[in-house]
This record gives structure tokens, C-alpha cells and sequence, in this order.
């Protein structure tokens, strides 16, 4: 064990101080210490100091951060008593990092997403639980949440799960281009990997973004999707017009677009009409429902990534699109009408489907 300092002013279960004796130390590393009831305590060290002491000599001080002990029946927990003043602190082992932080080490069937900082432990996120859950990739800007998030894209497609990315910032077309930092890629332990023939990239610009495919939504709407979409609050008298002009599409079961909804909702003897037509006007003249629907199934492949490229999109169309999209996908969702090898639908949730995006 390499001993890395001691503890030192006041004590607590949750956090204490430490005077590093070790100048490789920084902040970040794990270390632990030994507690007298519960064993050895992974911590983690932030907010270090340097300073002089009243004898001129160099010492530097860090809040060290208790992550916590595995008890016998394999839980992580904090203790409920402090550690001893002046306790050594060591270098945390990885087996006792990897069981605190409960690191997948079977590399099969997981996604690499790089190495853990300080301690060169390759680290593996779990697919189902990785995908099955809520995820997210939050710090500030700069720290690298895009890159992060190409990464784990990158290894969803290794193992063929399906993707859709929806891109505000047109970062990820990137994909489709093969890394050439070799010396990164050695430290790794990854090959250089073209997904060019996994991506499929579309837009709402194709002046913008000429080489993707143009997006085009089924414009097909429920009461409340349409309400959410369309860009004015209705009052509950225009409200009642529009919705007695979809009861009718879907009582007869006719299929229509937005023309057709707007010169159903003409034939209404009533002014409420009005104001209802001009926002449908204006969801028309974004251009996202014009031209032949995307099929969804297209959009939803084994072992590829859909991007949906929304640079130079308006922050509104932006949302209508991400609205309709998802909303569209999870309701596909029970029929089923994706390939039978595809996870995307296998263990329903309440969620929506896995879907990936990036801010700044």
C-alpha cells in the first residue's frame, strides 16, 4: 500500500481533512483510509491547499470526500462515526475502487468509455442499465459532456443497439469520420472505427446542411400533441373548433394532412376558426410537414445511428420537431414495428424511447 498522508483537523463521518505527503496526489484521486468498526473507506480528494507553515515548510492540505464501505451484504454505506485524528491515508487499490463504485469489468456486451482519471481503471457502463434508465452527461462548458456523448454513441453501435440522435448543433455528423489520434487511441486500447456506413443524417435545412436527407414528419396529430405544437395558446373556444375538426378525421378514419385539416376547419360557421387556421398556417410554412413523410422504422435501425442534424433550425421549429419526434417514435413504440433483434422495444418503460442529445 503506498502511503499517501494522514488525517488532520476536524473529523467527520462524511469528510474530513488530510495532509498530503504525497506531491503525485491531486485533486480527484481516491484514497483510503481505515475505519475502526467498519474496515477500509473509499474517499475522494478535492480542494487541496498549499501553503506555509509557521516553520517555512511547504504543506499542502485537501478536503477528502468518504464515498463510502461495502457491508457484508454488499451495500455501500457511509459511517456513522468519524475516523481517527492523525489515521494514515493510502492510495485507494482499483479492486476496492471498482467494488465502492460498483465498475463493470467485463468489457463484452458493455460500453468502454474510457479510463478513470488518476487510476488508469478502464471503465464500462452496463448496457441495459445504461439505456433502460434516464442518463445524463452534465458539466460545464469545455469539460468534454459532446465528446463524452459521441463515445458512448460510438459504442452503442459496436453492439448494434439503435440510435437517434437529435442534434442541435450539427456536432455529431463527426461520427462518420475516422479518429486518427493514434497515440490516444493506443493509451485506450481502441481501433480507429468508420461508422460511415452506420449514419444516416437528416435535417429541417437542406441549405444548411446539403449533404443530409430532408425531414419530413407524418403530420398526423392527436388533440394534445397539436395543442402543444402549435404556436399560439388557444382559447377553449378555438380549442373546441379544432378538435371537432380531428374527431371527425378520426372517426371516419381518414388519413390527412394539415391542408386538409385547415379546409375542414374553414367549413366551421364560427370566428373562433380563424386565429386556429393562421397557427396551422404557420406550422405548415416551417416546412416540416411538407413532402413524403420519413418512414420510422427507417429511423430506428440495429447497429445504426439516426441523426437528426437541426443546425440552423429556429429554437421553435427546434422544439416542434423534438415535440412531434419523440412523441411519435414512443407512441410506435407497442406495435412493434422494428426489427425482433432490437432492444429499443424489448423491456418496455414509461419513458420515452432512448433518444440522444447534446447542449452546449
Amino acid at each position: 500500500m503506498k502511503e499517501v498522508g494522514f488525517i488532520a483537523g476536524d473529523v467527520k463521518p462524511t469528510t474530513y481533512t488530510v495532509t498530503l505527503t504525497d506531491p503525485t496526489v491531486g485533486r480527484g484521486s481516491f484514497i483510503k483510509v481505515e475505519h475502526s468498526v467498519h474496515g477500509w473507506v473509499l474517499a475522494r480528494i478535492e480542494a487541496l491547499k498549499t501553503y506555509l507553515d509557521d516553520f517555512d515548510e511547504q504543506k499542502t492540505n485537501a478536503t477528502a470526500y468518504v464515498i463510502g464501505y461495502l457491508d457484508a451484504s454488499g451495500q455501500i454505506l457511509l459511517p456513522k462515526t468519524p475516523f481517527k485524528p492523525k489515521e494514515k491515508i493510502y492510495l485507494a487499490d482499483n479492486k476496492l475502487i471498482i467494488s465502492i463504485l460498483g465498475l463493470n469489468t467485463a468489457r463484452r456486451g458493455s460500453l468502454y468509455i474510457g479510463l478513470l482519471e488518476g487510476h488508469e481503471i478502464p471503465v464500462y457502463l452496463d448496457i441495459n442499465k445504461t439505456i433502460n434508465k434516464h442518463v445524463s452527461v452534465l458539466a460545464k462548458t469545455g469539460a468534454g459532456k459532446s465528446y463524452t456523448v459521441a463515445v458512448i454513441l460510438e459504442e452503442l453501435l459496436k453492439n448494434k443497439v439503435p440510435v437517434v440522435i437529435i442534434d442541435p448543433h450539427g456536432e455529431y455528423s463527426s461520427l462518420c469520420v475516422e479518429n486518427d489520434d493514434y497515440d490516444n487511441m493506443l493509451r485506450y486500447d481502441v481501433k480507429a472505427t468508420s461508422y460511415l456506413d452506420r449514419i444516416v443524417e437528416y435535417t429541417t435545412d437542406t441549405d444548411v446542411n446539403p449533404t443530409a436527407k430532408k425531414l419530413v414528419l407524418k403530420p398526423e396529430f392527436n388533440m394534445m400533441e397539436l395543442t402543444d405544437i402549435i404556436p399560439m395558446r388557444l382559447t377553449d373556444k378555438q380549442a373546441e373548433v379544432l378538435y371537432t375538426a380531428l374527431a371527425e378525421f378520426a372517426e371516419d378514419e381518414i388519413e390527412y394532412d394539415l391542408k386538409d385539416l385547415i379546409r375542414r376547419l374553414e367549413e366551421e360557421p364560427t370566428a373562433y376558426k380563424w386565429k386556429v387556421i393562421n397557427g396551422l398556417e404557420d406550422l405548415m410554412d416551417c416546412g416540416v410537414f411538407e413532402g413524403e413523410p420519413v418512414d420510422y422504422t427507417e429511423l430506428v435501425q440495429d447497429g445504426k445511428a439516426t441523426v437528426i442534424n437541426l443546425k440552423g433550425t429556429t429554437p421553435q421549429i427546434q422544439a416542434l420537431v423534438v415535440a412531434k419526434l419523440t412523441r411519435d417514435l414512443f407512441d410506435a413504440r407497442p406495435a412493434k414495428p422494428y426489427p425482433p433483434s432490437s432492444t429499443w422495444w424489448r423491456k418496455p418503460t414509461t419513458s420515452a424511447p432512448s433518444a440522444a442529445s447534446a447542449t452546449s
